[in-house]
């Protein structure tokens, strides 16, 4: 018997199925985990964001963050982390086991969405890709928010399909909307594909007879989760907005001037999260000359961005292409989290099988070829528009993009499938005009960065500098000094290397190299503790 009548028959079940996907995808990810768990990769040293997540889990734990302090992060991971401090103070170990465990299910979710959509087939395929795809696990294995996110969104995908499939739609849709909602809370820019979806349901739903009821539960589910946020923001804030006021700024990043298409830095600002906005803030007072509050600042970004795009049409719509092919590069564009760099501590990364240009070339021919059959099918390629959309706006990294990845990994599945039957069926243009189609796009895919003019070489060197203040920490630092060289080497604009290799040269006593790594930090706009210069200057020419 053939081995796809073998996975159709009835004696080898869905759950079945779904056990292997899951087993294959917790392999993969224990893997991993096994090689990085005693690296920098799962210390709050190296991963920037880290730490504010555990310090906003605390402070929800002491009540003192909720109408006390305004929301300057994404508060879904923070709120994931808070039974884990509670258990294990600041060690981010157990959440991470259990990330990988819920990433497993996520592979789970997204086999049963392909089934469901396009047969056994694609979704088995579907969930193998999920399952090995390095990314993926990757930020499973990262103390950072986007392996909840995508779960919670899954799920919230699923739900919705369950809705369009049930004769008892009510609580489907209440649950769709919920879990969207709170996927939005660990990745804002999906709010713009729940409001798609919403109006997909009104327009796509054709068999609902109650399809404006059913729009009315899915918007209650989402507002059911972000009206207490919104509650919380306008009480201190007057804001309305249930979100981090942090998007102003990171779309004016994607949109100024010196705009490349990723994330740069912006005079007077750092690579570091929670700090950056305070700093944006900063920057947005000093230009406009008055203290302006952080809602404020954000519109202020906004319109900063906003401006860029009305004067100059050309040069944005020609940023805005930038963006789309750089969308779907084979790169990951990092903002402070290297994968490159992290692959040097995981053969799973380094050996990663399915570069991701080519799962987003087979997917862009999924969603031509995938014909709009049923609402299911519209849903999908509703949802995976809304992802990409309000990625392009801003800027791409690699943080934003793997959100879409799920929905992408399904599309191309059912691709190679469609492609498939298409040389089945003899069709000899159909299949020159799709193999051609799709290795053009695989070619643009490849692309190297260097046509973009876009350099790494800034995010890999932050890496490195992060990597030298972990060892710092561990009195590791003859293992240190290279790495903040290298980040020197890379990038000799970002004054924090400098200044841990004055640090360094102290503690050797080595004061004059010390002084000119002061020096240099401090031509290059680095804060300095006045108490250690004095120290240092006392070291080398006495008492001052």
């Amino acid at each position: 018997m053939r081995l796809k009548n073998v996975l159709r028959h009835e004696y080898f079940p869905g759950i079945v199925k779904s056990a292997l996907v899951f087993l294959l995808a917790l392999l993969f990810r224990f893997v991993h985990f096994s090689q990085i768990y005693k690296t920098p990769l799962l210390s709050t040293d190296y991963v920037p964001d880290t730490l504010p997540f555990i310090i906003i889990a605390e402070k929800i734990i002491e009540g003192n963050f909720f109408y006390t302090i305004p929301m300057n992060m994404n508060i879904l991971y923070p709120l994931y982390l808070v039974p884990f401090i509670l258990l294990f103070q600041k060690s981010v170990i157990a959440a991470v086991i259990v990330q990988l465990i819920i990433d497993s299910l996520s592979a789970v979710i997204v086999y049963k969405i392909a089934h469901r959509i396009f047969g056994t087939r694609s979704g088995l395929l579907a969930g193998v890709l999920y399952s090995i795809y390095g990314s993926m696990i990757w930020f499973a294995a990262t103390p950072v928010g986007e392996s909840i996110v995508i779960f919670f969104l899954l799920l919230s995908f699923l739900f919705l399909i369950q809705a369009v499939d049930s004769k008892n739609k009510t609580v489907y849709y209440y649950l769709s909307g919920f879990l969207g909602g709170v996927a939005s809370l660990g990745r804002p820019n999906i709010i713009l594909s729940l409001v798609m979806v919403t109006v997909g349901i009104l327009f796509y739903n054709y068999l609902d007879k109650k399809k404006y009821y059913s729009v009315v539960r899915y918007a209650l589910g989402i507002l059911l989760v972000i009206l207490p946020f919104s509650l919380n923001n306008y009480y201190i804030e007057k804001s309305v907005s249930p979100y981090p006021a942090k998007g102003g700024f990171n779309f004016y990043i994607g949109n100024h001037p010196g705009a490349t298409g990723i994330y740069v830095l912006i005079t007077g600002t750092s690579n570091l999260p929670y700090i950056y906005m305070h700093e944006a803030q900063e920057v947005a007072a000093k230009n406009l000359g008055r203290e302006v509050s952080a809602k404020e600042a954000d519109i202020y970004w906004y319109k900063q961005g906003i401006g860029f795009i009305v004067e100059n049409p050309v040069v944005a719509l020609k940023l805005l292409s930038v963006k789309v092919l750089l969308f779907m590069n084979n790169k990951e564009l990092a903002t402070n989290l290297d994968y490159d760099f992290s692959s040097e501590f995981s053969i799973i990364l380094k050996y990663s099988m399915v570069p991701p240009g080519i799962l987003i070339a087979l997917a862009i021919m999924g969603f031509i070829t995938v014909s709009n059959y049923d609402c299911r099918v519209v849903f999908l390629k509703i949802i995976l528009s809304g992802l990409v959309i309000s990625t392009v706006v801003f800027f791409i990294s690699d943080r934003y993009r793997i959100v879409s990845f799920p929905f992408i990994i399904i599309l191309s599945a059912q691709y190679i499938f469609i492609l498939n039957d298409f040389i089945q069926q003899r069709a000899k243009t159909t299949v020159i005009i799709a193999v051609l189609s799709s290795i053009i796009l695989i070619a643009i895919a490849a692309l190297p960065l260097k046509i973009f003019n876009i350099k790494t070489e800034n995010t890999t060197a932050f890496a490195h500098a992060q990597y030298g203040i972990y060892l710092v920490n561990l009195n590791r630092t003859e293992e240190a000094v290279p790495e903040f060289q290298k980040a020197i080497k890379l990038n000799h604009l970002d004054p924090e290397p400098f200044y841990y290799m004055s640090l360094i040269y102290y503690s050797k006593r080595q004061y004059q190299s010390a002084l000119e790594y002061l020096n240099k930090t401090k031509t290059l706009g680095g804060k300095v503790d006045a108490v250690y210069e004095r120290n240092l200057l006392k070291s080398i020419v006495g008492p001052i």
